[in-house]
């Protein structure tokens, strides 16, 4: 089975990541989602080309303060795998 596997150059991934919370004066969340396609040129090495969605939001509502943080990313992603 390793020697067959070793052979497949070309594979795909995907992830998705979702995350929300509510507690007291605080809420948020995270959605994180991948997909992408690897392409192995040695048993160690590879590179992987892909579309990656991220959006984080955090909200404070105190009686002195009210606030919040949004981040927020759309766009391809290049990477780099290396296996010691």
């Amino acid at each position: 089975v390793r020697h067959a596997l070793a052979r497949r150059r070309l594979g795909g991934a995907g992830r998705i990541d979702c995350f929300s919370f509510s507690s007291g004066d605080y809420q948020g969340g995270l959605v994180n989602l991948m997909a992408g396609v690897e392409y192995r040129f040695t048993d160690r090495f590879g590179v992987s080309l892909g579309y990656r969605y991220v959006d984080y939001a955090l909200d404070i509502d105190w009686p002195q303060w009210r606030g919040g943080v949004d981040y927020r990313f759309r766009g391809p992603h290049l990477s780099a795998q290396l296996g010691l």
